[in-house]
């Protein structure tokens, strides 16, 4: 369907609803809307989009512009619906018939839209459940974005129009009396339609959200439109939808990194919960944008306890499952991921570093003292699983290291930190000494590696963690 053949019936069918009321001539609409019908009745097995599409389009104006329920005694007197049938209920059935999986695609990609054009003047549909199954039909079950980028987009033209209630403007009326008999209907309209807004969006909001992940230009950021404008309507629960917009922030599209960024400064006492799946859906998703942590470490930097949370929030990604032998290779680039978007972040205070490095220490204590045991117990030693547990202990060594040498910490400065011993003002901002150095390239080139290359690597790391060991049993005698 042309988008110019949209835009003009979105013009011309109002107009022409508005000349019929004026001249009296309602009937002309009932005679489009039944040849209407009638043409699209007998294409009900066609596969022409561009024919199927048009009628669709007009038919879905023709309900959403003319008042089609209040000329249903002159259908009735035409014989065209039954005594007990509104003419709206006929046109739904009509367009879910083009919603089925036998139909084309392209034919879907309207017939789902002109549903929700439709109704957009019926509130009380629009809250009716075999409804909703057909939109969640289209954002669940449908594959195909542009046919979702549509749907969503006839979301937001609703809630836009409708989701302000009563604050919508006041139609115009010269008479005192007939104004109020109007003002009167226009706020049952106006609270009818606000009610459908809040139910679309509590149905929907979720399922629109996690859309956002998906959409890397293809949906025109439809889905993350829909959010904002959910949100700033009120009509939405932030809950539902703070973990994706952490994952946005390392969308590889700067209009989304700042969208997000800017939606969720005004939620920033909610989000220290959500820290952990939103950067695990990042990672899921592919959103791999390098200043990720630095754009959310923005939305909480004016609040101490909000930074540590985040801090403490990404210390826990930074650990090893060795028990998780399926997904060692994830795991790994997982921990290459976070480890790459802390080390560009600027922290305001020495605390925040010490509270990764805290847990870098008592972590490689226990995982390298864990690791030697195990490897000297085991006759018939799984290299596979070996090799990612010592890859792993190895990559968090060297952050720890890289850390060390960047802020001029020792490691008895660690300890002194964990046993509240430090002498030292944690509130002063920390001074990048000097850059340290990490293997993180070496180690995403060395995964999935076999035969010799993994024995060797293999024996190196072994090597490390042995220096690992070494090292905090001389500092504990």
């Amino acid at each position: 369907m042309p988008m110019f053949i949209k835009r003009e019936l979105d013009n011309v069918v109002p107009t022409l609803n508005v000349l019929t009321k004026y001249s009296h001539t309602e009937y002309k609409i009932v005679n489009i809307v039944i040849t209407t019908m009638k043409m699209i009745r007998k294409e009900f097995e066609s596969t022409d989009a561009m024919k199927v599409n048009t009628l669709l389009q007009l038919l879905s104006y023709l309900g959403k512009y003319c008042e089609l329920q209040s000329l249903d005694p002159q259908f009735r007197e035409m014989g065209f619906i039954k005594p007990n049938e509104s003419i709206i209920t006929l046109i739904v059935r009509y367009i879910m018939t083009f919603t089925g999986q036998r139909v084309t695609l392209p034919i879907r990609r309207v017939a789902y839209p002109s549903m929700m054009i439709c109704l957009a003047s019926y509130p009380l549909y629009l809250q009716n459940e075999s409804i909703s199954k057909i939109f969640e039909a289209a954002l669940v079950l449908e594959q195909d974005l542009e046919l979702k980028k549509r749907m969503v987009g006839e979301f937001i033209t609703f809630l836009d129009e409708n989701g302000r209630g009563e604050n919508e403007q006041n139609p115009k009326q010269n008479n005192a009396q007939a104004r109020e008999v109007e003002i009167s209907t226009f706020r049952v309209q106006a609270n009818l339609r606000h009610r459908a807004c809040l139910y679309l969006a509590q149905k929907f909001f979720k399922t629109i959200a996690q859309l956002c992940l998906l959409d890397d230009g293809i949906m025109e950021l439809k889905p993350l439109q829909f959010v904002r404008l959910a949100l700033n309507l009120g009509v939405a629960n932030p809950i539902a939808c703070l973990s994706v917009l952490i994952a946005l922030h390392g969308s590889p599209i700067p209009q989304v990194q700042n969208t997000a960024n800017e939606v969720l400064t005004n939620y920033g006492k909610l989000v220290d919960g959500q820290f952990l799946e939103g950067i695990k859906q990042a990672f899921q998703y592919k959103l791999l944008a390098p200043r990720m942590f630095k754009l959310i470490y923005k939305v909480v930097e004016d609040s101490k306890q909000m930074r540590n949370k985040f801090i403490k929030s990404l210390t826990k990604m930074l650990v090893v499952r060795q028990r998780h032998r399926a997904s060692f290779e994830d795991e790994i680039k997982l921990l290459v991921f976070v480890v790459e978007r802390i080390t560009p972040m600027h922290f305001k205070t020495i605390e925040e570093v010490f509270i990764i490095m805290e847990h870098l220490q008592g972590l490689l204590q226990s995982q390298a003292s864990d690791f030697i045991f195990e490897m000297g117990q085991q006759v018939n030693i799984d290299k596979n699983y070996a090799y990612y547990w010592a890859l792993s202990i190895v990559l968090l060594n060297d952050f720890y290291k890289y850390l060390a040498h960047s802020y001029n910490i020792k490691d008895e400065d660690v300890e002194a930190f964990s046993t509240r011993c430090l002498e030292t003002d944690l509130n002063q901002t920390p001074r990048l000494v000097r850059g340290g150095k990490m293997r993180l390239k070496w180690v995403l080139g060395n995964i999935g590696v076999e035969g010799e290359i993994l024995n060797s690597n293999f024996e190196m790391c072994l090597r490390e963690i042995e220096q690992i060991c070494m090292i905090y049993r001389s500092e504990l005698t």
